[in-house]
């Protein structure tokens, strides 16, 4: 199993894990069930992916369901394009929409952990079709009131050789709990 996967299977675990542990623990509760919000994304690549393609933007929709006080079941519907080094890359822009499903864990009122998983499907300006393979993050953030930020390490399985291209995505936007 590599090593993208493990790290991210147990932030999962470690999530679920430490939700009863903190149960004792008083938190003001806002009343509502569900988590709405959209980021901006910028993503910067890093690794193999740095050195064909140069830092992409991207937006984000995100939804979720309270599964206590501090725990969301979340999915997500992103779309970042990376512009391609013209020098060195003959693929043109790649472009990523992910379908992803995960966990927010409040770790504090505004202090938040996020791990996901799903699927991303990546298109250059070449291949005339774009091809689905497993994506994933892991991250975490700050939430106070509307506003949130978040910084999240992406890896995405490569289309046509082995590994992951990654990046590290920083998140702004708004959200409501």
């Amino acid at each position: 199993m590599n090593k993208f996967f493990t790290v991210l299977v147990s932030l999962l675990f470690l999530t679920a894990a430490t939700t009863s542990v903190n149960a004792q623990t008083k938190r003001s509760n806002t009343g509502k069930n569900y988590l709405l919000g959209a980021n901006l994304i910028l993503a910067n690549p890093v690794g193999t992916l740095s050195e064909d393609y140069k830092t992409g933007f991207g937006i984000e929709g995100m939804g979720g369901i309270k599964a206590n006080d501090q725990l969301y079941v979340t999915a997500t519907l992103g779309y970042v394009n990376f512009p391609n080094e013209e020098f060195y890359n003959n693929f043109g822009n790649i472009s990523v929409t992910s379908i992803k499903g995960g966990l927010r864990y409040y770790a504090t009122e505004n202090v938040f952990l996020s791990g996901n998983a799903g699927v991303g499907f990546a298109k250059d300006e070449v291949e005339p079709r774009s091809y689905g393979r497993f994506i994933g993050d892991i991250g975490g953030g700050i939430h106070f009131g509307l506003v949130q930020a978040g910084l999240y390490y992406e890896g995405r399985k490569k289309i046509f050789s082995e590994g992951f291209s990654n990046s590290v995505h920083v998140k702004l936007g708004i959200a409501i709990r």
